[in-house]
């Protein structure tokens, strides 16, 4: 069951804290490990807090896997151009 909004709000800024740290992976595990605590509303600035991490990282694959995902939630997403479709 998804977290309150205020909540999932609070999730995205904290999964973004290890990120500013250089701590990349770490950012990019905390939202993709538990992408059902995201609402509708946080859901898309969580994956691209995840997209940003795996782009920090070089990593293709995770690029891929998150672009995909936010494209099937809103593909009209200027942060995956380039990356997917």
């Amino acid at each position: 069951m998804p977290l309150p909004k205020e909540k999932g709000e609070d999730l995205v800024k904290e999964s973004a804290k290890p990120r500013g740290q250089g701590n990349l992976q770490q950012a990019y595990d905390a939202i993709m490990d538990d992408l059902g605590a995201f609402n509708d509303i946080t859901l898309l600035p969580a994956l691209i807090q995840a997209l940003y991490a795996a782009k920090e990282m070089g990593d293709q694959a995770k690029m891929l896997e998150v672009a995909k995902i936010i494209y099937a939630e809103d593909p009209n997403v200027p942060s995956i151009r380039g990356i997917y479709p």
